[in-house]
């Protein structure tokens, strides 16, 4: 009687192990990319969350006598412009003496400038803040409350 030996594979073909190693490629190349935007992204708002308190005192420093709707601040003394460290992105902040306008100049990772303008809404008790963004890469690392002007 013959004996029927039974060949059976042992492990992956190169071709097999080759289609892995693609499509892991082409998943890290769309994912690196994107995770790096993300990174950005959250460096941003983290900036634009800490300089609440310096907005505070720009807003509490408001000496004008008589808010009109849409008016700017006045009176807005000199304020501390510290440059600061954050997460591994560094920025500095500048206040523009008189109207209280926040310039936030971004350094390596994340390059570019947000400036923030106050405006008096209301009876003169509210305070909005207009976020604009310039020298940005992108779009895409902005939050969506502070658009890139051309």
């Amino acid at each position: 009687m013959k004996t029927i030996i039974k060949n059976t594979q042992k492990g992956f073909t190169l071709v097999e192990l080759m289609v892995v190693i693609a499509i892991i490629a082409i998943l890290a190349a769309v994912a690196i990319p994107m995770y790096s935007n993300y990174v950005n992204k959250a460096r941003i708002s983290t900036a634009l969350g800490n300089i609440g308190t310096l907005k505070v005192n720009i807003a509490e420093q408001n000496t004008n006598s008589n808010p009109t709707e849409g008016g700017i601040l006045t009176g807005v003394l000199a304020v501390d412009n510290p440059a600061v460290t954050d997460n591994g992105a560094t920025y500095t902040t500048t206040v523009k003496v008189g109207t209280g306008d926040i310039k936030m100049a971004f350094t390596a990772p994340v390059t570019g400038d947000i400036t923030m303008v106050p405006t008096i809404t209301g009876s003169g008790s509210i305070i909005k803040w207009t976020c604009t963004a310039a020298n940005f890469p992108s779009d895409g690392v902005l939050p969506s409350s502070c658009p890139l002007s051309i």
